[in-house]
């Protein structure tokens, strides 16, 4: 085959991978793509790295999460620049208009032009072996084709793969070359996939292998002592540089370079023993490596308890993966000299599914289809090898031909159906909630729809599946203990929520939801004691949430709940908190709501003077504007007001209700 047929044959390739990710286009934000990638949030509130266009300095010493740390359950040293940098990118360069599906579609579109690519960069790398171009073209379709990339490039955040893939496969080739300037260019290459994602850090030692695999197919003497000395100093030379940059300006953005907090709502592994981790994790590599091979039953969600927990050695899963992942990783080993290409096929699966398999280290989630995006370039490899070693049977080629063709056109189906999937958080929860074997939180979300359609029957139904086939998980026995508000079972919504809060499935956010509502109820019962108590905890897991959750509910505490007790309390929680400005300017729209406009002037003239400058400051005058307003104080209410609405470094929305105040006040 001569290269302008092959040329020919991949743009073939590349155009029916296209037209099967196609749909995705239409697909709006899901999943962590509305915690990470789009520009306002759910709650109206702006995801400032991607809606605030900074300098590039701004995102190379921030984190991953960027403005949405109240999301966390725990500082999570994600370092991902270049990925936040390529959201802020496309939503500034093509715009909105306020329109999800307008401001999805760009975002959408570049992770299929990563795609086919990643799928052209796989071409080449298995040509730069000196396989021949039908072999290449084979692993390309593979690699074009296979389904348990679908999650990645229908899922908006899976574009840390895609960019960690493209530029990490790209400095390789690069680095092949003799030229200075493109070993420089390799060398930024794997910086910035470093800064894509930080597995990425595997594209290191994978240099290295290459080379070893490329020397053994190209060199008849080739002596393994003399080559990796070499291969280690050139790869040392291009990847240092990249590491120690990458480091140091993680360093400054997310500080600690240590063990990273790992929830067990996203990983149950962390509360296991080490042994039992281990078991585990190894069991759940192999499954990975299953995937990998037949990607038939895909999902997005692989929660407690789709996965169990390995106690002992001899279990059979356990000892079935290890042996295989054993078996690879030697056999691979054995023949390098012999077939270098079959060696890299396990060296890619084995190497880069390594660093998130687990077993190393915990990471932030227990499985996901993701993190096989580019371990999957070892089956590739595979592909190619077994058409070299067919080659010289007709029969074989025609089995194998037949079974290739089979496998290619079952990932298409796949890939058709999970980009309807992927359309949105709704769509991906009737999917993964009504697949076999669906763990709990799939349910859960499934639940959750339901009831937004007013399904409340199939509402309680799912939950309590939920419930009885895993009752660690505590998003399930809040929504539980609500229908049991509902329905005016209090004491059963007590126990519900009690139990919320001691599952080991109850992540901080979920914890404080559980706890204010745990106040609410005992407010409604009275029970002034425990609701202190309850207020006290809710303030130590999310200051700010619960500030405002008590600015929202006060009309209908202030019914129940004396101003005396109320005052006492929010006084309480000003001393317990890191920010007691915050919370004496929210003592201060307390007592305006409770009509005590003295003592709300007097706590908001000193929130006003001396919480810093923003949109804390900006509240507590604008409340200070409407307790004086309130008190009759027309004159000094105006001036305040009038400063907020000149001021154009406030907020305009800010500015907006102080001319509406203004306006109250009339001339």
């Amino acid at each position: 085959m001569n290269r302008t047929s092959a040329t020919k044959w991949l743009l073939a390739i590349c155009l029916l991978s296209f037209g099967l990710y196609a749909p995705s286009l239409g697909n709006l934000f899901a999943k962590d793509d509305r915690f990470i990638a789009i520009s306002i949030f759910d709650d109206g509130t702006v995801n400032r790295p991607v809606y605030e266009f900074g300098s590039l300095g701004d995102y190379f010493t921030s984190s991953y999460w960027g403005s949405n740390e109240d999301i966390k359950e725990a500082p999570d040293p994600l370092y991902r620049p270049v990925t936040i940098l390529s959201y802020a990118l496309l939503y500034h360069g093509f715009g909105s208009a306020g329109d999800e599906a307008d401001e999805a579609i760009p975002q959408h579109f570049f992770n299929v032009l990563l795609h086919l690519l990643g799928t052209w960069l796989c071409y080449l790398l298995v040509r730069r072996l000196l396989i021949p171009r039908g072999p290449a073209l084979l692993a390309a379709l593979v690699f074009g084709l296979h389904a348990i990339h679908s999650e990645v490039v229908a899922g908006i955040v899976g574009r840390a793969e895609l960019l960690s893939f493209c530029l990490g496969a790209l400095a390789l080739l690069l680095a092949l070359g003799g030229d200075m300037r493109r070993k420089v260019a390799a060398s930024a290459c794997l910086f910035l996939a470093f800064c894509s994602k930080e597995s990425a850090l595997a594209w290191a030692p994978f240099m290295l292998v290459f080379d070893l695999g490329r020397l053994a197919k190209l060199d008849p003497n080739f002596d393994l002592r003399a080559s990796l000395l070499a291969a280690g100093k050139r790869v040392g030379i291009l990847a240092g540089p990249a590491i120690l940059l990458f480091f140091a300006l993680r360093q400054i953005a997310v500080g600690d370079l240590g063990e990273a907090q790992t929830a067990p709502a996203v990983n149950f592994l962390v509360d296991l023993s080490a042994a039992a981790q281990f078991f585990t994790a190894v069991k759940i590599w192999g499954y990975g490596l299953l995937k990998t091979l037949f990607p038939f039953s895909l999902r997005s969600e692989y929660s407690a308890p789709f996965f169990q927990a390995v106690d002992s050695a001899f279990d059979p899963a356990f000892l079935a993966s290890a042996l295989i992942l054993i078996g690879i990783t030697v056999g691979g080993c054995l023949v390098l000299r012999r077939q270098p290409l079959l060696f890299l096929a396990m060296a890619s699966f084995m190497g880069f599914s390594f660093i998130t398999s687990n077993v190393p280290r915990l990471i932030g989630t227990i499985f996901g289809e993701r993190l096989f995006y580019i371990p999957s370039l070892g089956m590739s490899f595979l592909i190619a090898w077994l058409s070299l070693r067919m080659a010289g049977s007709q029969n074989l080629r025609r089995l194998a031909g037949g079974l290739l063709a089979l496998w290619c056109a079952t990932n298409a189906w796949v890939i058709l159906d999970r980009n309807a999937a992927w359309h949105d958080n709704s769509s991906l929860a009737r999917a993964d909630g009504k697949a076999d074997g669906a763990p709990s939180r799939a349910l859960y979300e499934l639940a959750l729809i339901h009831g937004k359609e007013g399904k409340f029957m199939l509402k309680r139904e799912l939950l309590e599946r939920a419930n009885a086939q895993y009752p660690e998980l505590a998003e399930v026995w809040n929504e539980i203990g609500k229908m049991q508000v509902e329905a005016g079972d209090i004491s059963a919504a007590f126990e519900s929520f009690r139990r919320g809060l001691g599952a080991r499935n109850c992540p901080d956010e979920t914890r404080f939801i559980l706890a204010t509502n745990l106040f609410g109820l005992y407010l409604q019962e009275k029970d002034f004691e425990n609701a202190r108590e309850v207020l006290l905890r809710a303030v130590t897991l999310s200051e700010q949430k619960l500030a405002e959750k008590l600015i929202r509910s006060m009309p209908q505490y202030a019914q129940i709940a004396d101003y005396a007790w109320f005052r006492t309390v929010l006084g309480e929680l000003m001393r317990a908190s890191r920010q007691p400005l915050i919370w004496r300017s929210v003592r201060g729209r307390m007592a305006n709501d409770y009509q005590q406009y003295q003592d709300a002037i007097a706590d908001l003239e000193i929130a006003a003077r001396e919480i810093p400058p923003g949109d804390e400051r900006s509240l507590a005058k604008l409340r200070l504007g409407l307790a004086l307003k309130n008190a009759k104080r027309n004159q000094e209410a105006r001036k305040v007001l009038e400063e907020i609405r000149d001021d154009q470094s406030i907020r305009p929305a800010f500015r907006q209700q102080a001319e509406a105040l203004l306006a109250d006040l009339g001339d």
